[in-house]
């Protein structure tokens, strides 16, 4: 009777312990069923929420999707390409556009296993720093380089999108100093996000605009293809700061590395063949807190339930 007591009181105190343990503590091996994912990032009002629970999370009219699993991707590698407009529309801005980009790589929290790509674009793209982790190399990124030509801009955001694909398990980012506008793109405004949103890429423009234009702007007297640029970079998770020189751009910068820092990696299950729609929606039950994220998951490789036919 007393070994029996005690046999009761041991698988009472067992299941106590393993209680606690919830779908986003547990490895990824634990969760085979996953072939997608989104990265996203939680706010309540200006308030990050890192805590969030897989049983919080709904996803919305997709019926055959569901979230299994949460996991933090602070540990993921950073892959970051910068895209500086070196056009003729931007000659004006060149020292504001220097100091920009130099704040930007100090600013900008390289470990070892982190690395960034600095692509310049007019009416040609080139690259002039191939991915590095180093700060010095990309430092002087900006030698020797001259503002004249046409501006391919969507060229360039389709090239770098592809310099990306490499890196799957990588947070990936592209940040673009430019005016915004195009002149000559072989690839239109929608092909080169399609691109972006594709390859889980966040698009962050710094439109860079002279003082008196920005206060027509605020005006709202001009739009500079502000909307445009907008309605399509949202897509990808990412945002258009307006800025007429380095010192405004700080604190927008600032927030998107607080942005980066925040994501964390919703594994998905999808239950039927083939990918879901675009327009993926997930909300959380949490009363007031709401999901940040690119629209269209990302398949894992290989997963046991994906099939890449339609």
């Amino acid at each position: 009777m007393a070994r029996m007591a005690k046999l009761i009181l041991f698988l009472i105190i067992t299941n106590i312990i393993s209680a606690p343990v919830s779908a986003q503590d547990l490895p990824l091996a634990a969760a085979p069923e996953a072939n997608a994912f989104l990265d996203v990032y939680f706010k309540h009002k200006e308030t990050f929420v890192d805590d969030i629970r897989v049983d919080e999370i709904k996803v919305k009219n997709r019926k055959n999707i569901r979230a299994v699993a949460v996991k933090p991707i602070n540990a993921i590698p950073l892959h970051t390409t910068i895209l500086l407009d070196i056009s003729g529309s931007q000659h004006e801005h060149a020292n504001e556009m220097r100091r920009l980009y130099l704040e930007m790589i100090n600013a900008l929290p390289l470990q070892s296993v982190d690395a960034v790509r600095l692509i310049y674009f007019n009416d040609r793209i080139r690259d002039i720093r191939n991915i590095t982790p180093s700060r010095s190399l990309l430092l002087k990124g900006l030698d020797n380089n001259r503002f004249m030509g046409d501006t391919k801009l969507y060229d360039a955001i389709y090239y770098a999108c592809r310099t990306l694909t490499d890196n799957p398990e990588s947070r990936k980012v592209m940040i673009i100093l430019s005016d915004g506008s195009d002149a000559g793109s072989s690839k239109s405004i929608e092909e080169a996000y399609r691109e972006a949103i594709a390859n889980n890429i966040r698009v962050y423009m710094f439109m860079i605009i002279n003082e008196r234009v920005h206060y027509w702007f605020s005006l709202g007297m001009i739009d500079l293809g502000y909307g445009k640029q907008k309605k399509h970079i949202e897509r990808t998770g990412g945002k258009v700061i307006m800025v007429s020189n380095s010192e405004t751009a700080g604190e927008p910068f600032m927030q998107i590395m607080d942005e980066w820092s925040h994501l964390k990696r919703i594994l998905l299950c999808v239950d039927t063949y083939g990918k879901p729609a675009s327009g993926l929606k997930i909300s959380v039950s949490r009363k007031g807190v709401k999901a940040y994220h690119p629209s269209t998951p990302q398949f894992i490789a290989g997963a046991s339930s994906y099939n890449d036919s339609d």
